[in-house]
């Protein structure tokens, strides 16, 4: 987390570093929504990128979640990968 209004998810795979920042309001709205998994999914059928199908739903899996009052959000890092 930033700041209460700014959040970031930072999937580190294998010398890779993928950062997705959002907005505390828009995680929820339902076109902000759609663009992440659109983007989710672009990198997922990216062969030139070493990001899978796995990741992508793990970092939705984590937007889902409730927003915690302090720390950051949790959630088991996907196979070879690490959760920063």
């Amino acid at each position: 987390m930033v700041n209460d209004q700014l959040w970031e998810i930072a999937l580190c795979k294998e010398g890779h570093v993928y950062v997705f920042r959002f907005d505390k309001a828009g995680r929820f709205d339902a076109a902000g929504h759609r663009a992440l998994l659109g983007v989710l999914g672009r990198f997922a059928a990216d062969p030139g990128l070493n990001f899978s199908w796995h990741d992508a739903a793990v970092v939705c899996k984590i937007v889902r979640q409730p927003c915690p009052e302090s720390g950051p959000a949790v959630a088991s890092p996907p196979t070879g990968g690490r959760l920063a």
